[in-house]
């Protein structure tokens, strides 16, 4: 990384992303956030997540040979996971889901967005990509 960090290619990335951040659709997008966090469901599933969180951080153990994590705990861990995906599911028919369909939409046809898709095309096929 600190090799390629101020090649063009990398800067143009950069750049284009930065810039692509600062757009009125993005900006949209975390409002639409703030207020998804907020509702009763953005609630619940954060909860769920943090559910999966706490499981993870209690199970698994780094070891000399990487991480490892408790078979005893794979259960706990199905049982969160498995109140995440009613969790999306229900977000998939709410409103929530909607909203978010409709920002992502708009900020994804920006000429901001264009020149992101256009700087990680020209990354991938430079010599530090």
């Amino acid at each position: 990384m600190k090799r390629i960090e101020n090649s063009e290619p990398v800067q143009k990335l950069e750049h284009s992303l930065k810039k692509f951040a600062h757009t009125k659709e993005i900006n949209n997008i975390k409002k639409i956030d703030a207020k998804f966090a907020k509702s009763p469901l953005g609630k619940k599933m954060i909860k769920e997540w943090t559910d999966v969180g706490k499981v993870l951080e209690e199970n698994l153990k780094e070891t000399d040979n990487g991480v490892h994590f408790d078979n005893e705990a794979m259960d706990e861990l199905s049982e969160e996971l498995d109140d995440v995906a009613d969790t999306y599911e229900t977000f998939g028919k709410s409103r929530w889901a909607k909203a978010y369909e409709k920002g992502w939409n708009a900020a994804l046809k920006t000429p901001e967005a264009g020149q992101v898709k256009k700087s990680a095309k020209e990354f991938k096929t430079s010599p530090q990509g």
